[in-house]
């Protein structure tokens, strides 16, 4: 359990984050949305402790990002991917750079090289483990991250923006991954995104406005709401826009659907 309890930040004096209060189960996925300036990624930072809190606290199982003694246990259990994978890509090879964590927890070397070859496996990278990260693309990076975190073991996931600068097709890459980290491995997720096709696969999605959170709901509850969509200066994926105007002229519940095949049996039970 990730338990963020009353957290403010600032930088220079500016307020970020306004007292912030929410718990994040274990297997969960988190999608965090919001405006460009509203601390989403101020707050996906706090959780793993790269930033800490002017006050208030984060407790990930129970260890605080305030005691530095626990920092290290915290962010084994708590990987972090960013925007831009160049920022956490160190080594020369792929099977190096995702054997860099496992090494810096003093594994032994057939426990380190059994989670790599793991990693590789369900990524999909095991024909490019000789290749030097800066040779791959975007989204080969970012399943690089990704196997990197899950050869660390990590129990919880933090994504910003992960897919901002893909294409679609390396987006789905990247998804995929994901996707099968949370099924099969009951990794908790948290994913910073405004892409709001991606939010639709969570659990649960928080709106983020001004540093505190303004909505908080499952994924169909948090789109039915088209004005609080609008306030955040998002836009509706296009099969919510339709279903909106379904909903609109009578068919109130296909409000909030996001999914083209939740809308054609919607569709279907209709007729």
């Amino acid at each position: 359990m990730i338990e963020i309890k009353g957290v403010c930040f600032a930088y220079d004096d500016t307020p970020v984050l306004k007292d912030i209060n929410l718990n994040i189960a274990r297997g969960e996925w988190l999608a965090i949305i919001g405006p460009n300036g509203s601390g989403k990624s101020t707050l996906a930072r706090q959780i793993n402790g790269l930033l800490l809190p002017d006050s208030g606290n984060v407790f990930v199982d129970g260890l605080s990002v305030l005691n530095s003694d626990q920092l290290w246990q915290i962010r084994a259990k708590v990987a972090f991917v960013f925007q831009n994978p160049d920022n956490q890509l160190v080594a020369t090879s792929v099977e190096d750079d995702i054997a860099f964590g496992p090494e810096n927890l003093g594994l032994a070397p057939e426990l380190i090289s059994a989670r790599v070859e793991n990693a590789l496996k369900i990524t999909g990278l095991q024909q490019l483990r000789n290749k030097p990260p800066h040779l791959l693309s975007g989204g080969e990076k970012q399943r690089v991250a990704i196997a990197g975190a899950l050869a660390m073991a990590a129990e919880y996931l933090i994504m910003d923006e992960p897919t901002s600068m893909l294409d679609p097709q390396l987006r789905s890459q990247v998804l995929a991954a994901v996707k099968q980290l949370y099924t099969d491995y009951q990794m908790g997720i948290v994913y910073v995104t405004n892409i709001l096709e991606e939010a639709f696969l969570a659990d649960r999605v928080i709106a983020l406005a001004d540093g505190a959170i303004v909505a908080q709901g499952t994924p169909t509850q948090i789109f039915a709401d088209a004005g609080l969509i609008s306030q955040l200066g998002l836009e509706l994926p296009s099969i919510c826009q339709i279903a909106s105007l379904l909903a609109d002229a009578g068919y109130q519940q296909l409000r909030g659907v996001g999914d083209i095949d939740q809308l054609v049996e919607a569709l279907c039970k209709l007729s």
